[in-house]
């Protein structure tokens, strides 16, 4: 769990799972990360894979981007919080134009370009603190919240139900 313990891991051990849709920032984002000494990165591009590699595995941070492959990726982000995983958002989007997205709320915020210390820093600072309450995934406009499972996330992955009315 991303706990104060979190922080007595060194970056060797610390399982970081990326997830990014652009290739070149994909893989500059790794190549910076392993340079300053993580070695447990795993990139993925989309919510599918994201929600499937999560159904088996319990990274120690996730750093995200708002939308992998025109889904926003606001839908996990609750469910992750909830399971003890940190949560960094990476993103080049301008972040007062996803206000309706809810769940990024309380989730630390890196702009896009930055540089590779900068987000160390991030992760660094997220796994040396107790996680925010995670934020209710809300529809902008609407009072009910939904909360979302893995399982029942990948029913709405597969098209039952449109990502995007979840957050």
């Amino acid at each position: 769990t991303a706990s104060g313990s979190q922080a007595m891991k060194s970056r060797q051990t610390i399982d970081v799972l990326l997830l990014e849709d652009q290739p070149l920032i994909s893989m500059d984002t790794e190549a910076s990360l392993r340079s300053r000494g993580f070695e447990r990165i795993t990139p993925l591009a989309a919510l599918a894979s994201a929600t499937a590699w999560l159904s088996l595995n319990q990274p120690d941070v996730v750093i995200m981007e708002t939308t992998l492959r025109g889904q926003p990726s606001c839908v996990l982000v609750s469910e992750l919080q909830s399971r003890g995983i940190a949560v960094i958002v990476y993103s080049g989007a301008n972040r007062s134009l996803l206000q309706e997205h809810t769940a990024f709320d309380k989730v630390p915020w890196v702009s896009k370009p930055a540089e590779p210390d900068l987000l160390v820093g991030a992760i660094e600072s997220v796994l040396s603190r107790p996680l925010a309450k995670p934020a209710p995934c809300r529809v902008s406009g609407r009072d009910d919240q939904v909360r979302i499972g893995l399982p029942k996330f990948f029913g709405d992955i597969a098209g039952k139900r449109p990502a995007g009315d979840h957050c």
